[in-house]
């Protein structure tokens, strides 16, 4: 192994944890790994727990929440869809997070979209949408109100993932996403 990723394997404590590693294996769920089923299939318990058994130290996991998901057509529609209003189901996710912990890996809940569906910057001659970009939405103003709505979701739903052993979360900051437009440069006048 080059000199440059000598350490990559080894142990590194931050704070009271000690990290197996120093791999952190992001939010990675193949198409199509699971069929229509309201919480983590068996196929893709096994797939969280070969990334820890392979040596992440933490593991990402999407929440796969948005109930809307199989309306947005493209590729959104053959993703997982997770039922979390039904308790039954938080079984499954829970033998996920214990899949990870078995292998002395962490798990973080990768939040995905906050949805703010009034929310769309508005493009303009000086700055016109990026190719990567494409409106959806209606165009207003972030307010103070939807930046609040926003962080009490993100702590709630924090909050519900710790009680079902997360250990830590990521917020999804990518694409179109609320988060990303409104704390990116290109959007921010």
């Amino acid at each position: 192994m080059s000199k440059l990723f000598s350490h990559l394997l080894f142990p590194i404590r931050i704070g009271n944890h000690v990290l197996k590693s120093r791999i952190i294996a992001p939010q990675s769920l193949p198409h199509y790994i699971q069929g229509s089923e309201p919480a983590p299939a068996p196929s893709t318990i096994q797939h969280v727990g070969n990334i820890a058994k392979n040596g992440a130290a933490i593991v990402e996991f999407g929440t796969w929440d948005d109930t809307l998901q199989r309306t947005h057509g493209g590729t959104a529609g053959h993703f997982p869809m997770y039922d979390y209003s039904n308790p039954a189901n938080e079984t499954y996710v829970c033998k996920l997070v214990d899949t990870i912990h078995f292998y002395d890996s962490l798990a973080s809940i990768y939040i995905l979209p906050m949805e703010m569906p009034n929310f769309q910057p508005q493009p303009s001659k000086e700055k016109p949408f990026p190719f990567w970009f494409s409106p959806v939405n209606k165009v207003s103003e972030i307010t103070q109100e939807m930046m609040q709505d926003m962080i009490e979701l993100a702590v709630k739903k924090t909050t519900y993932f710790k009680s079902l052993g997360f250990d830590m979360c990521s917020l999804q900051m990518s694409y179109r996403e609320f988060l990303h437009i409104g704390m990116s440069k290109f959007f921010l006048r």
